[in-house]
């Protein structure tokens, strides 16, 4: 990933509080349908690090992968149809 696409992913715009909208949110090590790291529980409160630069067709929903820290410290990426951001 070049230095660019890194500084927009990381723009402060982009980090936020959120919470799962759903049971059983597959937590992953990349912003793709791959690899799965855990599982988070509908409610959990997440911190926004960054998300991707476009969106992705999931499950009717149009949206981009956060890349999140939950509140026991677990760190990955999750589809954002599936998280409400609740603040700045």
């Amino acid at each position: 990933m070049s230095r660019e696409e890194l500084k927009k992913m990381f723009r402060p715009e982009n980090r936020g509080i959120a919470k799962t909208t759903i049971n059983d949110l597959r937590f992953r090590a990349e912003p793709t349908l791959g690899a799965v790291l855990g599982y988070l529980r509908s409610g959990d409160d997440l911190y926004v690090v960054c998300r991707t630069d476009d969106k992705s067709d999931i499950d009717g929903f149009s949206d981009y992968w956060y890349y999140v820290m939950s509140s026991n410290g677990k760190r990955g990426w999750t589809y954002g149809g599936y998280i409400r951001q609740t603040a700045k």
